[in-house]
């Protein structure tokens, strides 16, 4: 079974998330060097995929970055 048929199989809940046109562009710019034409919901799946795959360190917390519901000074 083709990938993305057994990802609608599987898939049933609904993601939206805002993006710049350079992220979308970026994007477009991947999916475009893949074998067969990936659709921009795909792509999108297949990248983070990769990303949550990839073994790297944890990314360095953010200077002068508070925490949500921290109290002010």
């Amino acid at each position: 079974m083709p990938y993305m048929a057994y990802m609608t199989l599987i898939h049933d809940k609904v993601f939206q998330m805002r993006a710049t046109d350079e992220f979308l562009r970026r994007v477009d710019d991947w999916r475009r060097q893949q074998p067969e034409l990936p659709s921009r919901a795909e792509a999108i799946r297949r990248l983070i995929e990769a990303g949550l795959r990839a073994e790297t360190a944890p990314a360095p917390k953010a200077a002068g970055r508070k925490k949500a519901g921290a109290a002010k000074p």
